[in-house]
């Protein structure tokens, strides 16, 4: 599956939430420094009922800890 092929598979998914009157976002993020700045921004936008951290993420273990930290 090429990269916007599995955006617009995230898109429909996230679309389902909104089926059932669930508000949902969806932040992607690189896998470098940028990563923890955009969680973060992500987390601050308002309060959040639930939130779930690495749904997906294939990650290695220094950013791992970084966004347990956070």
């Amino acid at each position: 599956m090429d990269g916007d092929a599995h955006r617009a598979a995230l898109d429909q998914e996230l679309a389902r939430f909104g089926e059932h009157a669930i508000d949902a976002s969806m932040t992607l993020i690189e896998l470098d420094e940028s990563a923890e700045p955009a969680i973060v921004a992500a987390l601050s936008e308002h309060a959040w009922d639930v939130v779930v951290i690495e749904g997906g993420i294939r990650k290695p273990e220094p950013l791992c800890r970084s966004l347990s930290r956070s």
